[in-house]
Formats: structure tokens, sequence, C-alpha cells
């Protein structure tokens, strides 16, 4: 019985130990038990002639994979080349488990070579490269291509065994010698589709004592031991507290949260495979150490913060009592707390935090600490904790807490501890605070909970009391410039954060009021709007009520304590520019207001029926200083809460487009050809038609015209009975205009529906009319139309135009303006030449230029498709006459 194997090598073949240089047949003879021969195993040598010897690829695989940050490199060889032009071929890997990170040619074919990056399909990468025509080929050894592959999974052995193995091999191999030829070696040395394994035996580097991996232990490491309490995994080899990177084998596969089981190994900090409260050690023997360049202020300075005020919060409780100069040294107790029955911390677990204060005024020394009725139990039965002192001097504590008994506090929470700060004899007089700053906060599972921070202080020295506060919308936006009236002191107003504070002046055991008013706003109409009109309606209609304490009190705008359509009207009013204010009351009680402010520890005993609200904060023989004194204002009028002139507006959707011709008295409004000459004191009538009026429930607008022409007649065919404010018409141009439906439905208009007609009269006999005398401003009221959803929608204003209307008065005419790109231009009949068109922005840069012949007389222009100003410059080439028009792009 026999069977045959064939060996093929380049100059020689090693088998069993020895080396054949030439072809030939080896037969090996096995024997029975009884010495016969019964299996004959024949080697065919075959040593390949240099002609059919273009060498053979090989993989290199780095044999063990250590670190999981770390690149495994895979390198394709070549050994014993001979005129090697070009290669290409597919490694196959195990794509399930690792991920291609990095590719790039090796220098074996040199550098002019065609190479096109790999192509990973699957489990494999199509790569290879080729010399070009006129070179000779590559002879020798050398790296063909080189790859970079990470893990993408943790193989799943890897964390049963402590290691894994991971597959590479090549097939598909193309090689061409420089005579396009691909040498024998290459498609039979058994080399070719070796299948290369790489142990993976992966380490992460674990700095003892950072055990939530965040580059630096702190107290807020403590976290960590916490909820991942009595987990074990594999042991850390040669474990040690000292400070350096410690490899440790994984203890889980997932790394998609800090407490994902792919983290745990940091917990074990001393590596003994338990996590316990022996890892605490190495937070104390390398406390305040990092392994990355951290940036550390010289001296300890609280950041400085506007805690957010709807979320809980790590507080700060000092005394709310003046201490004197006299009676120091003292030792206040400040109380740090969690949560509260406004904002709950339910299912805390940890807990770690920074402490701020000047340490001018404390004996640093002798700071305490105690943590007596400490929501989180009894210290090392149900929690444990560290403190670090280490920056104390410059003013800052560190502590973190966490239970380990798997039992969460579920209450609102609490009492954390007390520090006990002991105030020096010589601590300067003025306000002595003391900051709280999260640094991390957790459930039982590890997952963090939102936290803020807060800040409390104490007077020392002083004899005055304090009294201080904010001014914020329902919204919680700032409101500055209220004035903040504290009887028998004064008024003070309200910063850009709407705070305010009176530190003067305020004596011990004394009756203060404190109200807020305001009335100042230069916007006198800033947030109230038509659609605040349309809400109110359909309130008092009962078709939709206003869902707030704060927006009934805002629709009450005169203060009789309903809503009704006298509301309505002031509020009209105020938008079209009639009235600047609101106005409560009458006689003496009589007030002037556009906003309205509630103590915000006020509750409504009945929410729909707010109007007997708390205006004011009384304090009755004031013993103590009074901070967070907080007031909620509302902005009259507005019943949306769209008031804040920094905020940006609702995005505004399809345009509501109005449209104007000019006719005289003799024309009537139906009539579109006229001559316009010879009108001395004739009337001007303006119909105003609309498009895209579709579902429309509100709207507002200001139009303007010169006045120094014309003057204001009256409007005639309001069908839509159109609100108007012509007061200012004669002497500013402008006319206010305010339209809601007087049952607070939406209305839709077919296209060239008129709303009204204005009527001009021109001051003086002009020889022509001005055709583009209107146009749309937010001189009074802003600009913009609501429809039944409450979308928002801009508003412009055209221009009718029939050419042989503006030929007639024998003027330049560019319109429409406002326009959304393209306008038509009208050239004078008399003017000569050809003319020379330029657009500019406001900047100056030139955006087309045109040139007309001496025949044109109209054309359209495209201005430009981005919004903006543009100035339309028109030079004629024959006369040198110069116009310049501003043109407005929507």
């Amino acid at each position: 019985m026999a069977d045959t194997n064939t060996l093929y090598g380049c100059s020689s073949i090693n088998y069993k130990g020895n080396t054949y240089n030439t072809s030939t047949t080896v037969i090996d003879t096995l024997k029975n038990t009884n010495g016969c021969d019964s299996f004959y195993h024949n080697v065919n040598i075959n040593i390949l002639s240099a002609a059919n010897c273009g060498g053979y690829l090989i993989l290199d695989v780095d044999s063990i994979y250590n670190n999981f940050s770390d690149t495994l490199k895979v390198k394709v060889k070549i050994k014993d080349g001979v005129n090697v032009f070009s290669i290409f071929a597919y490694l196959n890997f195990d794509s399930s488990n690792i991920r291609l990170v990095s590719s790039s040619a090796g220098n074996y074919l040199g550098t002019q070579v065609l190479n096109q990056p790999p192509v990973v399909t699957g489990d494999r990468i199509d790569f290879g490269l080729t010399q070009t025509f006129g070179q000779l080929g590559s002879t020798g050894d050398g790296i063909v291509y080189e790859f970079g592959f990470l893990l993408n999974n943790i193989p799943p052995t890897l964390i049963t065994n402590g290691n894994a193995s991971l597959y590479f091999n090549l097939s598909n191999l193309k090689v061409y010698n420089v005579n396009a030829q691909q040498p024998t070696s290459f498609k039979y040395l058994s080399k070719l589709v070796d299948t290369t394994l790489c142990n993976v035996n992966v380490h992460i580097n674990v700095w003892p004592g950072d055990l939530n991996n965040d580059k630096i232990v702190t107290v807020g490491d403590l976290l960590p031991i916490g909820y991942a309490y009595g987990l074990s995994g594999k042991a850390r080899s040669n474990a040690s507290l000292m400070w350096n990177p410690q490899p440790a084998l994984l203890w889980g596969a997932d790394f998609t949260n800090k407490n994902s089981n792919g983290y745990l190994v940091y917990a074990d900090a001393d590596g003994d495979g338990n996590i316990g409260l022996a890892d605490q050690a190495a937070i104390g023997f390398n406390l305040r150490k990092s392994h990355a360049k951290l940036i550390k202020p010289s001296i300890a300075i609280a950041p400085q913060n506007n805690f957010p005020t709807n979320i809980p919060a790590i507080n700060v409780d000092m005394p709310d009592t003046l201490i004197p100069k006299t009676s120091l040294p003292l030792t206040p107790t400040v109380n740090i707390t969690v949560g509260s029955s406004s904002y709950s911390i339910n299912n805390l677990y940890g807990v770690a935090f920074e402490i701020y204060f000047n340490p001018a005024y404390v004996n640093t020394a002798a700071i305490s600490t105690n943590y007596i009725s400490s929501v989180f139990g009894t210290q090392n039965v149900n929690y444990t904790k560290i403190e670090d002192y280490s920056e104390i001097a410059s003013g800052k504590l560190s502590i973190a807490l966490t239970r380990f008994n798997t039992t969460s506090i579920v209450a609102n929470g609490g009492k954390v501890l007390s520090i006990n700060l002991p105030l020096i004899a010589t601590a300067p007089a003025g306000w002595f605070k003391v900051t709280a700053i999260p640094i991390g906060c957790n459930d039982i599972l590890g997952n963090s909970i939102s936290v803020t921070g807060s800040e409390d202080s104490l007077r020392i020295g002083a004899t005055n009391l304090l009294i201080s506060g904010r001014c914020i919308t329902p919204q919680n936006k700032s409101i500055k410039k209220v004035n903040c009236n504290l009887s028998g002191i004064g008024i003070l107003a309200s910063d850009l954060l709407g705070g305010y504070e009176f530190s003067s002046g305020i004596t011990a055991n004394t009756n203060y009021i404190l109200r807020p008013t305001k009335n100042n706003d230069i916007t006198k109409a800033n947030g109230v709007t038509s659609v605040d009109v349309l809400l109110t309606q359909r309130h008092i209609l009962n078709t939709t009520k206003l869902n707030s304490a704060y927006k009934l009190i805002a629709a009450d705008v005169n203060g009789d304590k309903t809503i009704n359509a006298t509301d309505v009207l002031r509020i009209k009013r105020l938008i079209l520019g009639t009235d600047t204010t609101f106005t409560k009351g009458s006689g003496v009680n009589k007030a002037d207001r556009l906003w309205e402010f509630v103590d915000s520890a006020y509750q409504f005993p009945d929410t729909t029926n707010p109007f007997l609200f708390k205006d004011s904060i009384s304090f009755t023989n004031l013993t103590s200083n009074k901070t967070n004194q907080t007031f909620i204002g509302v902005k009259l009028g507005d019943v949306n809460y769209d008031w804040n002139a920094t905020v940006a507006r609702q995005m505004q959707v399809n345009s509501l487009q109005l449209v104007y011709h000019v006719i005289s008295t003799k024309e009537k409004s139906t009539q579109t050809d006229f001559s316009g000459t010879n009108l001395r004191n004739d009337e001007l009538r303006i119909p105003i038609t609309v498009n895209n009026f579709k579902d429309i429930a509100a709207m507002q607008y200001t139009l303007h015209f010169d006045n120094g022409k014309y003057e204001f007649v009256g409007v005639e065919n309001n069908k839509l009975n159109i609100d108007f404010n012509e007061k200012q018409a004669n002497t500013t141009g402008n006319i206010a205009i305010l339209w809601t439906d007087k049952n607070a439905q939406s209305q839709t208009l077919e296209d060239g529906t008129e709303l009204f007609t204005l009527v001009l009269r021109p001051v003086n006999s002009p020889s022509s009319i001005d055709h583009s005398l209107l146009t749309i401003t937010n001189d009074i009221t802003a600009i913009e139309a609501w429809d039944n959803d409450y979308k928002k929608h801009n508003i412009v204003l055209t221009q009718k135009v029939i050419n042989n209307q503006l030929q007639a008065t024998n003027q330049l005419a560019i319109y429409p303006n406002p326009t959304s790109g393209l306008v038509h231009i009208l050239i004078p009949s008399d003017e000569k030449g050809a003319w020379a068109i330029t657009v500019q922005d406001v900047l100056g840069k030139i955006i087309s230029t045109t040139q007309t012949t001496a025949l044109t007389k109209s054309l359209n222009l495209q201005v430009s498709n981005q919004r903006g100003m543009y100035f339309i410059t028109l030079a004629n080439n024959k006369t040198g006459k110069r116009i310049v028009e501003k043109v407005v792009v929507e």
C-alpha cells in the first residue's frame, strides 16, 4: 500500500531534516509489528528551474495580540522573487471579530506603481499593485502590503478561556514577472494557501486607583466600587498598587457604557479578581495622580456656573443669619444635601462632588465633617466614603460616597453630610460663599444621574442684611430692567440675568415689601402679535382654552380679573401702536404696565382662575438674609410666550403676497389703463389684493408711503373688517394693519381677492404718478401672518404693473421690489443710447453686469438667488447719466 505527495521548491527543499538541491523521490517505508513492509509513502521532491522560480508569498502576522487598543499588523511579504512586475491577491480574515483600520503598500515594487486602495468585501480584502511600462521588475525579498486591524468584537472564548485565535490566509493569487508570465512557484508552492493564526490574549492597561478610567484619580473613582461591589473576574498578574500601567485580562465584552462589563476590570484596583472595599486603597495611594496631560489650576477656583434650576442639585445650606465680626472666631455648620421635594433624586446609589470656599476666611487645618443622619445610612454597613483634603489649603475639599449593600436611596434625597468650617478671627467683612460642584452621580446599576451644583453665602461683619433674587419668565428666560421696589429702600433695576440685590440700608427687625414692575420695553409690542389676539379670541369663544395660569394672567391685560372682548381690543391697540401700554384700575389706583409679576413661591389655588395672585413679597421683622426671592414675569398680551428679543422666532413658511396698483379717481378701482398726468388734487385709489391666502387666521404689517408727496384720505372696501391705525399716516407715512377673524376662525381667499382700497391724495400737482409709492415695513407692527396651525408666514408686497402705465409716466421703473430674485426694468422712451447695468451687494461686490442696446426699453434681470439688499446701477453710455436703485431680495 502506498501514497504519493509532491513538494516544490526554488533552489532547495528541506524534508525531514534533509536538504535536497535536485529533484528526486523519497520513499518512506513503514513496517508492521512483524517487521514486514506494509506501507509506502512516496514524496516527489521537485526543484524548479530558475525560469520557473519567481518566488512565493508569505504572511507575517503578529503572533500575539496583547493590548486591546493596539493595532494588529499583518504583512504580505515576497520571498525569493525574480523580476516580479505585479502582485494581486485576496487576504481572507475573520470580519466578525476584527476590522480593517489601515493599509499601505510596501516598497518591494518601488514607488512608481499603480496602487488602488484595497476593497473590503465581507471576509475578503482584494488588494494588489503593479509596476508600469519600462520598469524591470523586482528581485529578492520584501514587503508587498501591510494591513492594520482592530478588534470590533471580543471573541467569546477570550472571556471564557482567556485567549482566542484569529485566522488569515491568501487566495486568488495573480503574480506576473516582467515578461508577463506567471511563475510556476506561485501556482504550486503550498505556502500560498497556509492559514496563519494570531493568538489573541488581549489585555487592557489598568492604572491602580483610576477606577472610572478618566485618566486621573479623584474621589469620584470610589463610585464604581459601589455599583460593581461583589463582582469578580480574572485576577491581574503581578498586580500591585504602584502607579504604572498594569496589563489585565478583560472581564467582559460590552463597552457600550462606562458601567458595562468591559470596563469592570478597571474597578478591580488591587487586581485580586474581586471588587470590594479593599480597592479603595489604590485610590488613597494614588490620589490626584494622572496618566494624561491634564491642566490643573495652581489654586482651587470654583467653576463659574449658572446652575440649571430644573434638575436635582447638590445643595449647599449655609446658616441664614448675620455673623458680626465681634463673634469671630466661630464655626458655622454647612449642610450638604441632595435633591428636594420639587426635584427628587430617586434611586441614588453613589455621589461625588467638590466643595469650594475662600480659604482667607477659614482655619483650613481644623475643618471637619460628620455623617450623622446621612441618607446613605451607616458607614461600612451601608456605604463607604473618601475625603480628599490634599487641596484644602487653597479652598477645595473633595468627597465621594457610595452604597455597597445593593439598596438604593429611593426617597427624595436628603442630607449627605455636614461640614464644619471654622471662621478665623481675622476673616474679612463681606460675603463668605461655599459652592458645590458635582463630579458624578449614579444609580445602583452605575447609570449616570443628572445633577447640578449650587452655592450659598453668609454675611460677616456688616450690620445690613441682604435681599436678592431674580426676575424670569415662565420659561426661565431672564428679564432685565425690571424695577424692583423695596419699601423704605428704593428701586433697583434687574441686571442682564434678571438678578437684583439689595445690600445697603436694610436693618434687622424691620418690615419690608418687595414689588417688581416693568413698563419700559423699548419695543412695546415685543412678543405681542396677531396670533396672541387669535388665541385670546379662541379662549373667549371656548374653542381652545389657554392652558396655563400665567397665560390667563397675560390675557387679562386690563386687570379686571376677566378675559373678554375689551382685552382683545386693548391687545390690538398695542400691536397697532395706538396704545403704548396697558392701563389697570382708575383714579389713584391707576397703573400703567406692560408686565405682571408673581411670587414664584405662590401656589395658585385654582389655575383656571389665577387673577388674585401674589405680586409682592412681604418680610416681617426681618432678621436674616433673604436670597433666591424669585418673581415670574408675564408679558401682558403675550399668551404664547413669544417674548424674547434674543431668541430666533419660529421659522416662516410660505409667504403671503399683497399686490397693489395705483389708479386715479376717474378710472375707478377695476380699471388698469390710465394716462397718469395732470392729477392735481385728484384722489388715488390703490386696491390691495392678496395671493396665497390659505387657511390664514391672523395677520399684521405696516404700510408706508411718502407723506411728503401724498396725504392719507381713508380706506374703502374693507371686506375683512381689518383694523387700521392711521393716526401717524400723515406725520410718518405709516399705516398699521391688524386682522383676526371675529369668530377666531381661519379663512382661505382666492388669489387676486381685494382686501381693501387705500385712498391717498397728492400734496402737490405732480408731473406724473409714482407707481412704486407703497412699501411694507415693521415700523409699528411685525410683518407676519399665522395659519390655523399657528405656523407663521412672511408677508411680501409687490406692485402690479402694466407696461404702458409705467411707460406713460416716462420714468425709469424697477419692479417688483422687494423681489424673489427677478426684476423687470422699464427704461423711459426718451432716453437715448445703450445702458450698462451693474448689480452689487452691500459690500460693493459686483454680482453681475449686463449691456443693453440703444433700442432696449425693457428687460428682465436676475438680481440674486440670495436674500439681502442689492444696488442696481444703470449708466448711459451716450449721455453719461447714472441711476442707482436699491432692491431687496426676500
